[in-house]
């Protein structure tokens, strides 16, 4: 028996599962964007979700981050993928990392957040590296920013310049 199909074969096109031919190639891999911190933000208070400031491009060749708002917009609806990390340093007891969509926390089926101690307990304090991976469905012009939370012991937080990025890509 001979496999039937519809369209037309070429260099360019695929045979999908359905027996038909489509164009090759794709959105995966674009969108995509990363970016680091310029700089210490400091006085980041306790219990409190604040946006981590990522304000330095290293890579966006389509336009969907700004830097001067470090929020990453959706071109077009899609499935993204995001990671980000802040680097941490004071009298903090805990801290964790999240994702807003559109200006909100997203709730805890929403995020992956993960806590990795790098370990100075000196008397000046402590240094935690938080940090967040998920993927998202998102609709065209949502737009996506890095927070944290830290439980601190006295005074507030900085997240330092080294270690801190965001970066994230279209998948589907």
């Amino acid at each position: 028996n001979r496999l039937a199909s519809t369209g037309t074969a070429s260099s360019s096109t695929f045979l999908r599962g359905d027996s038909t031919f489509a164009a090759a190639g794709g959105v995966c891999g674009t969108n995509r964007f990363s970016a680091r911190r310029s700089g210490n933000q400091s006085s980041i208070s306790s219990d409190t979700f604040t946006k981590i400031n990522i304000t330095t491009e290293i890579e966006d060749p389509d336009g969907v981050y700004d830097a001067s708002n470090s929020r990453f917009t959706a071109p077009a609806a899609g499935t993204y993928f995001f990671t980000a990390k802040t680097y941490c340093w004071g009298n903090i007891q805990k801290i964790s990392g999240s994702f807003a969509v559109n200006g909100s926390a997203t709730s805890s089926t929403g995020y992956d957040s993960h806590v990795i101690l790098d370990g100075d307990f000196s008397n000046s304090g402590h240094q935690f590296t938080a940090h967040s991976t998920h993927i998202y469905v998102l609709s065209q012009n949502d737009y996506v920013e890095f927070w944290a939370k830290a439980t601190l012991h006295t005074g507030s937080m900085v997240s330092d310049e080294v270690g801190t990025h965001f970066a994230g890509f279209r998948i589907a």
